[in-house]
């Protein structure tokens, strides 16, 4: 069979069928388009190619972002009548001895010879994710990242989640042994309804490694605008095996969601005893209830941390807070 991918204002057609939109209609105009010879192919990119692409668009949204923090304070100081030195204006001169997962604050002042501004609101920041966190993008999806403001980690990523033998989703985590428990709070508010968020304990970084999971699903519903939000505990339970449901909660109560939204706070923990693995859900951090538990043999070895997925083709950003690792609060200095 003879396929071709074709731009669609390549391919032609009346006016009456440019007005008429029917799959019959279209049908009928690719096949004699077809077979006058006259679709033109367009190039589709290898996985190779796909992947360099999306590091270089990557590369280039972060060189953006850069650009727009410097111009928007030099703007700032530009409105108080105050102008950088050129000599100062030097990539070295903007984040300089910088050390890695250390919490630092920062604010914004603007003096010039006759007066001095108040002290804008004092930001925090980590360079990088807290010591001992280390993040990864699991499976072939746009590159994501995870920040952290000493209190609060912002994820942006991308992927469909957990798939039968092989997943997509940005990884935030820490190495762990035998016995682990992480405790974090999701922000009402996702920027995407079909985001994907939970706790994942997992045997390493491959597409298709063995892991259990806790997350927060968007379940379909009729509606596409009002997904049934609920938790589930998922597993794999050998390299490149398929997925398993273990368990389904039930609907989320209008304390954390409404009208297919997350408006309200909510609260998974996953422990980690030996093989056993034990999940819990809460809306407030204090009164937990059960969600599951299952069994699996990761070894002495696994990563322990949050995985998110966006759910659909662009990427989604998801707010955690107090995170809590062995009863220990993240705490960044």
């Amino acid at each position: 069979m003879d396929c071709i991918v074709a731009h669609a204002a390549d391919v032609s057609g009346n006016a009456k069928e440019k007005k008429r939109k029917t799959d019959k209609a279209d049908a009928l105009k690719l096949a004699r388009n077809h077979s006058n010879h006259e679709l033109i192919g367009i190039d589709v990119p290898d996985e190779i190619h796909q992947e360099q692409r999306s590091l270089v668009r990557y590369r280039t949204r972060l060189a953006g972002d850069i650009t727009r923090s410097k111009n928007r304070l030099k703007s700032l100081l530009k409105y108080q009548g105050i102008d950088i030195p050129h000599q100062l204006d030097k990539p070295g001169n903007w984040s300089c001895n910088i050390e890695k997962s250390k919490l630092y604050y920062y604010t914004v002042v603007a003096v010039n010879s006759k007066n001095k501004t108040k002290d804008a609101f004092v930001q925090s920041t980590v360079a990088g994710l807290p010591l001992g966190w280390q993040q990864n993008d699991i499976g072939n999806i746009r590159p994501g990242i995870a920040y952290c403001n000493g209190n609060m980690f912002s994820m942006d990523a991308s992927g469909n989640g957990i798939d039968k033998t092989s997943d997509e989703f940005n990884f935030p985590y820490l190495p762990v042994k035998d016995t682990a428990t992480i405790i974090m709070r999701i922000q009402p508010q996702p920027s995407s309804q079909f985001s994907k968020t939970g706790l994942m304990l997992r045997k390493d970084v491959a597409a298709d490694a063995p892991f259990v999971s806790l997350l927060l699903y968007p379940g379909k519903t009729e509606n596409i605008e009002q997904p049934d939000w609920h938790n589930s505990i998922e597993s794999r339970s050998a390299i490149s095996d398929a997925a398993k449901l273990i368990t389904t909660g039930g609907a989320l109560a209008t304390a954390a969601a409404a009208f297919g939204r997350l408006t309200g706070y909510y609260w998974l923990k996953l422990q980690k005893k030996g093989n056993a693995v034990t999940a819990f859900s809460s809306y407030d951090g204090i009164n937990w209830q059960n969600a599951g538990s299952t069994n699996l043999d990761l070894g002495m070895n696994s990563l322990l941390g949050i995985a998110v997925a966006s759910g659909m083709a662009n990427p989604t950003n998801v707010r955690i807070d107090n995170v809590e690792l062995n009863d220990k609060i993240l705490k960044v200095k």
